[in-house]
């Protein structure tokens, strides 16, 4: 039950984030007619990103719909574009945990793959390539190496 939970939760992110990007070009009242819901509760799940229980299946089948409109029925194998797509989604990610990032994301969807029984596509084990090779440029750094020294008091005037 767990693992449904995760891979559930997963797939709500990955629908909030399309909802996120097509707002940026798209106003509401379009997305409106295009998924068959309500004005405040398309801004409700983009405000709270919660698990929509009742509207799941129409924003499911929304995005399954819009993505296929704009990429085609048969997505892009080039696995390049996925390991930018996937590094485009964890721009928000400070550099000096990227390389963590990375390798987490590419274990996660290891792991999906693994629990759907499907194979498992080039572009993730490209991905914990691009995170090994970013963490050997870019050792992480210890947690002291963060600490802000103390602030030093200002000598006694004389007078």
């Amino acid at each position: 039950m767990a693992e449904d939970a995760r891979i559930t939760r997963a797939l709500v992110d990955v629908v909030h984030q399309w909802l996120l990007v097509r707002r940026e070009t798209t106003p509401l009242r379009d997305l409106e007619e295009e998924m068959g819901l309500s004005r405040s509760t398309i801004h409700k799940f983009e405000r709270q990103k919660s698990y929509p229980r009742q509207i799941w299946p129409k924003l499911r089948a929304w995005y399954v719909k819009d993505r296929q409109a704009r990429y085609g029925a048969a997505p892009d194998e080039d696995p390049v574009s996925h390991v930018l797509s996937a590094l485009r989604n964890l721009s928000h990610v400070p550099a000096s945990q990227k390389p963590r990032a990375m390798k987490a994301l590419a274990q996660a969807h290891r792991e999906l793959c693994t629990t759907l029984a499907v194979p498992c596509p080039a572009w993730v084990e490209l991905l914990e390539e691009m995170a090994d090779a970013e963490a050997r440029q870019h050792p992480p750094r210890h947690e002291s190496e963060y600490r802000i020294p103390a602030r030093r008091k200002p000598p006694a005037s004389e007078g």
